[in-house]
């Protein structure tokens, strides 16, 4: 574990793990990751190779991503981060993926977007249907999300929120909207552990089959596709 500070936000080697992010006052925009009881909660990262549970049985929760080592490298002005992991053995042995986080800021609004590059180095064709886990700061006593109130400790812990371009959080005063032109599957999460509510952008939800994959689930051999997705505020 190698901790990269960059601006407004931090990045683990292992995993790749967005720690923290916050505004340009100090706010946090993400709930850092925290130890809460038995379980680590807070921050964001990727499900690579796929999110969610396996049906075939083949691949751990969310995948490999999160466990493994991650090369990185930041941009002289803190603004940018690169990651960069390559499998050498296994089910995904040649999948070489590089995650790019880039913060931008202007008068009116700040964005970190964050780039899955996904590059099938194999000579067959691999399953993948990733997505991003980030938990967001919110006031549990205070919160809506497109446009609809919830309430955080009567929440489903599991909802799936359909296709969106967009989602917007809005909560102690401050709008936050979670966007992606590829990830557009959108679930909802909380465990109502902390103040936090997970707004994840998916390929396809969560109904991943390693061995059954959709058409959409594909990855051909020599090719190579990215997954983007933003968080503005």
């Amino acid at each position: 574990m190698t901790v990269h500070a960059a601006t407004q936000f931090s990045i683990d080697s292992t995993g790749a793990y967005l720690l923290e992010l916050h505004d340009s006052f100090g706010k946090p925009i993400v709930f850092p990751r925290t130890q809460l009881g038995d379980k680590v909660r807070g921050g964001s990262h990727v499900c690579l190779p796929a999110f969610g549970t396996d049906a075939s049985g083949k691949l751990p929760q969310h995948g490999y991503g999160r466990e493994v080592e991650w090369d990185i490298v930041t941009s002289p002005d803190g603004r940018t981060v690169q990651c960069e992991h390559t499998q050498r053995e296994g089910l995904y042995a040649g999948l070489q993926s590089r995650i790019m986080y880039q913060l931008d800021e202007s008068v009116d609004s700040s964005v970190l977007q964050t780039t899955l590059s996904l590059f099938n180095q194999s000579i067959e064709p691999m399953p993948i249907s990733p997505g991003f886990h980030p938990y967001f700061v919110v006031d549990p006593a205070d919160i809506q999300l497109n446009g609809q109130r919830i309430a955080l400790d009567d929440f489903e812990p599991f909802k799936p929120y359909g296709r969106h371009q967009s989602m917007t959080l809005e909560t102690a005063g401050r709008t936050v909207t979670v966007s992606s032109p590829d990830l557009q599957d959108f679930i909802v999460w909380s465990d109502s552990r902390g103040e936090y509510l997970c707004i994840e952008p998916t390929l396809a939800g969560s109904g991943f089959d390693y061995i059954a994959p959709r058409a959409e689930e594909l990855l051909p051999a020599g090719e190579r596709r990215n997954f983007s997705y933003s968080v503005q505020w």
